[in-house]
Formats: C-alpha cells, sequence, structure tokens
C-alpha cells in the first residue's frame, strides 16, 4: 500500500504540494525520495508564536486550499492528507 499511494503522489505535480523524486523498496525496506522544504511546519510555527498576522493568516489558508483543491482534482486518498505536514516555508 505504501508503494501505491507513494506512486501515486509522485504523479501531482503542484507548488503547494512536495514533490516526490523516487519511491522503491531496498532490502526489505521502503523509501521515499522527496524534495527538501526550507521552513518549518505550520505547528511549530504556531508554537513560536500563535499570533499570525491577517495576511500571512490568508497567504496559508490560500495555499494550502490551493493543495487541497490540486490532491482532490487528482483523487488522492483523504489519509495522505495530514495536518502534521503542513509546512510554513520561507521563500525568498
Amino acid at each position: 500500500r505504501f508503494l501505491q499511494e507513494a506512486q501515486l503522489a509522485a504523479s501531482l505535480t503542484n507548488d503547494h504540494i512536495v514533490t516526490i523524486y523516487q519511491v522503491g523498496e531496498v532490502d526489505d525496506t521502503l523509501f521515499i525520495v522527496m524534495e527538501l522544504l526550507r521552513g518549518e511546519s505550520l505547528e511549530t510555527r504556531l508554537a513560536r508564536d500563535a499570533s499570525l498576522s491577517l495576511a500571512e493568516s490568508l497567504r496559508i489558508a490560500r495555499e494550502v486550499a490551493e493543495g487541497l483543491a490540486a490532491a482532490a482534482e487528482a483523487a488522492w486518498p483523504r489519509q495522505m492528507v495530514a495536518t502534521s505536514f503542513l509546512m510554513n516555508c520561507i521563500v525568498s
């Protein structure tokens, strides 16, 4: 099941969903190779400073909604989307 879901995730390209480069199994160990993100999880960001500006809150909400819409269009299983995976990425 891991390999099937990872391959499905790898088939989706969107600015608000992490890019998966490779999935596989070596010596009975499953692996996934994905894009390295710079930043912190949304959970960590909120723990550090629970008060976000309106502009920051709206940016995050828009980006999450765009990623979820792309996942829904690709018919991703709901269990593949976890709030703990939300990243507040630093864009330079």
